[in-house]
């Protein structure tokens, strides 16, 4: 299981909190390959899908369950690794930025972690 940053405790609380409010906007990285025009978090699921079997809904999860092992906050907005394991066992891993107060969180990125 990924051991969770103690700096990202609180932080980790409010985005789990969020990700399992009804009220909150979901939305993917912004950029967007102009050879496939595919968001590049959709081309990144749609590979670790082929890989490993990760879904939308495992990704949902993590954010409802995992723990952010590393952050820049340095940058606007904030952004968090976040990790967590699928139900079939994967070890997964998430870009993520949200605001809780605004009530959104941005996917940016989906990768398998590797031990």
């Amino acid at each position: 299981m990924p051991k969770a940053h103690p700096l990202f405790l609180e932080i980790a609380s409010q985005l789990r909190e969020l990700a399992c409010s009804q009220d909150t906007t979901w939305s993917f990285g912004s950029y967007v390959n102009p050879e496939t025009g595919l968001m590049h978090f959709e081309e990144e699921l749609e590979a670790v899908q082929k890989e490993a079997g990760v879904d939308l809904s495992d990704v949902l999860r993590t954010c409802k369950t995992g723990k952010i092992t590393k952050g820049e906050t340095d940058v606007e907005p904030p952004q968090y690794r976040m990790e967590g394991i699928t139900t079939d066992g994967v070890h997964i891993g998430l870009g993520v930025s949200f605001n809780a107060a605004e009530k959104w969180i941005e996917l940016v990125t989906v990768f398998v972690v590797r031990q």
